[in-house]
C-alpha cells in the first residue's frame, strides 16, 4: 500500500515531539482508531481498501520506476489497436 504525504509543516509551525504528545493527552482515541481499523481488515478477511489516492501513487511509481511500462503508456509513441498483438 502507497501512502503519501503530501502536507509538510515548516518553520514555526513545526510542534516538536508532536507524536508523543497526542499520545500522551490522546492515546485512548488512538487505541480505539486502530481497533476499529483491525477489525474491519478482519472483516475484508485482511485485505485492505484501495484508494483513488493509492492509484494514482502506484501509477506515478510505476511511470518512474519502470521505462516499458513508462514507453507503453505514452500515447504519443504506442497506438493501442483493439484485438492486435506484438510479440
Amino acid at each position: 500500500m502507497i501512502v503519501e504525504f503530501e502536507n509538510t509543516v515548516s518553520g514555526d509551525k513545526i510542534i516538536p515531539n508532536l507524536g508523543a504528545k497526542i499520545a500522551a493527552a490522546e492515546m485512548p482515541q488512538v487505541l480505539f482508531w486502530a481497533l476499529q481499523g483491525a477489525m474491519r481488515l478482519v472483516e475484508n478477511n485482511f485485505i485492505l481498501s484501495l484508494t483513488n489516492s493509492h492509484e494514482v501513487a502506484l501509477e506515478k511509481w510505476k511511470n518512474t520506476r519502470d521505462s516499458v511500462f513508462c514507453f507503453l503508456g505514452d500515447d504519443e509513441i504506442v497506438a493501442r489497436v483493439p484485438g492486435s498483438r506484438t510479440p
